[in-house]
C-alpha cells in the first residue's frame, strides 16, 4: 500500500492552482493577505489583553506593548 505525498490531497495539487501565479492577482492577493494578517494579529492582541500579568510576563509582553499594537492604525 503506497502513501500519498503531503503535496497532494485527494488528487488536488496546491502548487498547480496557486492564484499568485495568475497575472493581475498579485496586488489584490497581497492586500488580502495584509488585511487578514492585521485582523488576526489584532484578535491575538485583544486576547492577550485579557491575560493576567504573570502570563504576559512569561511570554515577554507588557500591557503597554499590547495597547500600542491595538491603537496602531491599519495604514
Amino acid at each position: 500500500m503506497s502513501r500519498r505525498s503531503n503535496s497532494t490531497v485527494h488528487g488536488f495539487n496546491p502548487g498547480a492552482a496557486r492564484i499568485s501565479n495568475i497575472p493581475g492577482w498579485w496586488l489584490p492577493l497581497q492586500l488580502f493577505r495584509a488585511v487578514t494578517r492585521y485582523l488576526r494579529d489584532r484578535q491575538d492582541y485583544e486576547h492577550m489583553r485579557d491575560l493576567p500579568d504573570y502570563l504576559l510576563k512569561d511570554i515577554g509582553v507588557t500591557r503597554t506593548e499590547i495597547e500600542e499594537k491595538l491603537n496602531r492604525p491599519f495604514l
